[in-house]
């Protein structure tokens, strides 16, 4: 075999595996709601963080109140007010993502063959 027909064979692999430029243009996904899928999973990450952030601030706020109300030496109450609401936040956090990236897929197999079949001589 010369070095042609290995480039050739090469070249031949290589359309095989690499998609077209039909399959590789992009086209809007439509979401759960109607909407494109990259716009609203960046707001909807935005929006979960913020509120992570929101409700952690929230209850440290809260229990710096108590705190002070009760002319405390040590922030004991600002601590465990913090923890809690940072808990909270963050189980609510996982819980909408876990609920909005759930999928139906099953991961393939080991046994299963390769996604691009090869042709071999």
């Amino acid at each position: 075999m010369t070095d042609e027909d290995q480039i050739e064979k090469g070249r031949r692999l290589k359309e095989q595996i690499e998609p077209t430029a039909e399959e590789t243009r992009t086209t809007p996904a439509i979401g759960p709601r109607g909407g494109r899928t990259s716009k609203n999973v960046w707001m909807r990450l935005v929006g979960m963080g913020l509120e992570l952030a929101g409700i952690t601030l929230m209850f440290t706020a809260f229990g710096y109140w108590i705190d002070d109300w009760r002319q405390a030496d040590r922030p004991f109450v600002t601590a465990l007010a913090m923890l809690v609401g940072f808990s909270l936040a963050m189980t609510r956090f996982i819980i909408v993502a876990l609920k909005s990236g759930a999928t139906n897929q099953v991961p393939p197999k080991r046994n299963e063959p390769a996604p691009f079949p090869t042709k071999s001589k």
